[in-house]
């Protein structure tokens, strides 16, 4: 079962009270969710053991500087590095626009419509949809890496503000 990857702290239903997916609609889909879409490192089956970092595979935006990257307790900005103990972003605050592709199979991208909604580094959105709804179009797909060591599958977002 894939509950091996989550932290001890995820793997009740309990815990998912109050989540996107605690609601009329997809309550039900927890359990499943919990057993079936989940992986990473801490997993000892091998189907459902995955890398501890994504890697990437691709990645272009309006520089080649101010790349976001994080790893499980912190995020920074990054110019052309070579070694990276975390991973590239799905969030890119600071670029007008960027397209990614990570393994595992994951791709993000995002546009800002006008240059002047760009936030200046170190300003970051705070709260969902703070200062960029209707901003931008971003959106995601595949297999993406949360801070809790989890890659969940699949998974994807399109929408006006950052997710």
């Amino acid at each position: 079962m894939c509950i091996e990857a989550l932290p001890d702290h995820l793997k009740s239903v309990e815990a998912w009270k109050g989540t996107d997916h605690d609601n009329w609609m997809f309550r039900w889909f927890i359990p499943f969710k919990l057993k079936y879409l989940c992986f990473g490192p801490r997993d000892s089956h091998w189907l459902h053991k995955w890398r501890e970092w994504p890697k990437t595979l691709f990645r272009i935006g309006e520089d080649n500087f101010n790349w976001r990257f994080e790893d499980d307790k912190r995020e920074w900005i990054g110019g052309k590095i070579r070694k990276v103990e975390g991973y590239l972003s799905r969030i890119q605050y600071w670029k007008r626009w960027h397209i990614q592709v990570q393994w595992p199979f994951f791709i993000a991208f995002h546009f800002y419509f006008k240059a002047k909604d760009v936030p200046h580094y170190p300003h970051r959105v705070t709260k969902f949809g703070e200062h960029t709804k209707g901003k931008l179009l971003y959106a995601y797909f595949g297999a993406h890496r949360d801070a809790d060591k989890v890659y969940w599958i699949p998974s994807a977002f399109i929408g006006f503000c950052w997710k």
